[in-house]
């Protein structure tokens, strides 16, 4: 009795060895053949090359340099 056991617990081991094995490859497979696949998108993408402007923010016109604002009293009149 005790070899039949031990038999199928030894069985048993090796089939869920195996399953995690299989398992394993499978994941690699598929993370290796979706790398692949995004790989070969990127080259065939198109990219646009347009000559861009040098971009300025949109400023508020300034006072001049020797501007000086007028008394608090006559800007309140």
């Amino acid at each position: 009795m005790e070899n039949t056991k031990k038999k199928k617990t030894s069985v048993s081991e090796f089939v869920i060895v195996v399953l995690v094995v299989v398992c394993a490859f499978l994941i690699v497979a598929d993370m290796t053949t979706n790398l692949i696949e995004e790989l070969d998108t990127q080259e065939s993408q198109v990219i646009s090359k347009e000559a861009i402007g040098t971009v300025r923010p949109a400023v508020r016109p300034t006072y001049p340099p020797n501007y000086t604002p007028p008394p608090v009293s006559e800007a309140n009149n």
